[in-house]
């Protein structure tokens, strides 16, 4: 018996695509204004870029440990929609023939987010007219 490993990248994967999540690290709290792809649809290898209107039927993410119904309504979509909560929160995502192609066309992707108030501790959130993330 003999055997191998093909790893990513030496070939083996012909066929097999390659995503990049789009995240704004500069806002930790904004309007999401708008989602311009159409540069990062340009480059090589790129096959699509999503936006949360295109995945718009999945359903949000379930808490894992324990299903409060009371926290429905604050589950978290896969890419954000309409506003970013926190800083690195996925905007949309690239998917192309390489991780390169996926990573140069998602530093291609252009944000425009319109920053709001935030807060930064437990004792801000509870404060008298703090921000409602």
């Amino acid at each position: 018996m003999t055997g191998g490993v093909a790893l990513k990248g030496e070939g083996a994967d012909r066929g097999v695509v390659t995503a990049h999540v789009v995240q704004k690290r500069i806002s930790s709290h904004g309007r999401i204004v708008g989602i311009d792809a159409s540069a990062a649809l340009t480059l090589p290898g790129v096959v699509a870029v999503w936006t949360s209107a295109d995945v718009a039927e999945i359903p949000p993410i379930d808490f894992r440990l324990t299903r409060v119904e009371g926290l429905a309504p604050y589950r978290q979509r896969i890419l954000a929609k309409d506003r970013v909560r926190y800083v690195g929160e996925a905007v949309a995502c690239v998917v192309a023939e390489t991780a390169v192609q996926a990573k140069d066309a998602a530093e291609a992707v252009e944000i425009d987010i319109e920053e709001l108030p935030a807060v930064t501790s437990p004792a801000q959130a509870l404060a008298s007219g703090a921000p409602q993330l």
